[in-house]
């Protein structure tokens, strides 16, 4: 394990305590201009763009009403979904051209437990250090429009980045340095069938892109692309999604990590549901090998602190927690605090 002072990796930290205050989330749907600030701007385009995301919050409005009058008195109508909410707070801010919304769940462990450390990776440059079980782990992740409606009022290009960390806090011996990060840049369209398949809403389907390394050095290093389709549907206040890929082929000489997909698989599949106010969540990868099975699931249960923040618990079993552990098996328990969840 490289020794590396955490201190030179504060910022994703400060970033992830400072993203509850930036205007450009969802919760802050207080910061869309009203009709007057609308008409005042010259460009027409922008005006447009400006009258757009104050109908989208009025809408929001109108569904977070109706939800709760359903919820005060079921049976009447047919409440919102979870999903179409989430959906709503996004388009909000999509007048701004410089606005990031959350993309995964944005969240800090303090307390991540893991029963069995990998220990080899230190082992193999040469250092005699233990990695701690108890450690940090956190995840920020954001998405902003590149190109809206490419093809039409129902397409539209994006750029996600994804940054995985996980820090050997309590680990006072070792300098307490950061074990892992991962980063995971993505691009891709979205289009939006919003149609009846298999008696639910197919919101989303994204095609794209997606770059997957550590950002370090042999024999550390690991790092994959893939070329990926997600499909999005919901009903009610459950939501499911489905992400299959295939690896890019690279140079055998090149190749960090050629086994990879024989741990991670070829697709992931998640479910959520919203339950009064918490949210639970279900992920599962397998690489569908009946002679040589390899996979991961993880469980999430969230539960709102304020309008805010969250009270975050998560369970990870099995392969491809970080890229460094791709073909580690991990058994983690994790709680703390998350900014954004899936639903």
């Amino acid at each position: 394990m490289p020794v590396s002072r955490s201190t030179s990796f504060m910022f994703p930290v400060i970033l992830f305590v400072c993203m509850g205050a930036l205007p450009c989330l969802p919760a802050q749907a207080d910061s869309t201009p009203g009709l007057r600030a609308c008409a005042a701007l010259e460009d027409a385009m922008t005006r447009l763009a400006c009258y757009d995301a104050l109908a989208a919050e009025q809408e929001m409005a109108r569904l977070k009403a109706a939800r709760e009058e359903i919820e005060t008195a079921p049976g009447l109508a047919e409440a919102p979904t979870a999903m179409e909410l989430r959906v709503q707070q996004s388009r909000i801010v999509r007048h701004n051209w410089f606005a990031m919304t959350p993309y995964r769940p944005n969240y800090l462990l303090p307390v991540a437990y893991n029963h069995r450390p990998n220990q080899d990776p230190a082992h193999q440059v040469g250092r005699d250090a233990d990695v701690d079980r108890m450690e940090v782990k956190f995840q920020f992740s954001l998405e902003f429009d590149v190109w809206r409606q490419m093809l039409g009022q129902d397409m539209d290009l994006y750029f996600a980045y994804t940054q995985q960390a996980w820090w050997q806090m309590y680990n006072s011996g070792e300098s307490s340095p950061f074990r892992e990060v991962n980063y995971e840049p993505e691009l891709g369209v979205i289009l939006r069938p919003d149609i009846r398949f298999l008696d639910m809403n197919l919101r989303q389907l994204r095609l794209g892109l997606v770059h997957h390394s550590n950002g370090r050095g042999d024999p550390l290093s690991r790092s994959w692309n893939r070329i990926f389709a997600t499909a999005i549907l919901d009903r009610g206040d459950f939501a499911t999604a489905l992400r299959v890929w295939h690896r890019i082929p690279e140079n055998a000489e090149e190749d960090d990590n050629p086994d990879i997909t024989d741990y991670y698989g070829n697709f992931e599949w998640y479910a959520f549901y919203k339950w009064r106010r918490s949210t639970f969540g279900f992920m599962v990868r397998n690489n569908l090998d009946r002679d040589d099975n390899r996979g991961a699931v993880q469980v999430d249960w969230s539960y709102p602190l304020s309008d805010r923040l969250k009270f975050y618990m998560q369970y990870f079993n099995g392969y491809g927690e970080s890229l460094i552990d791709y073909d580690h098996s991990t058994n983690r328990f994790g709680m703390g605090l998350m900014l954004t969840d899936w639903l």
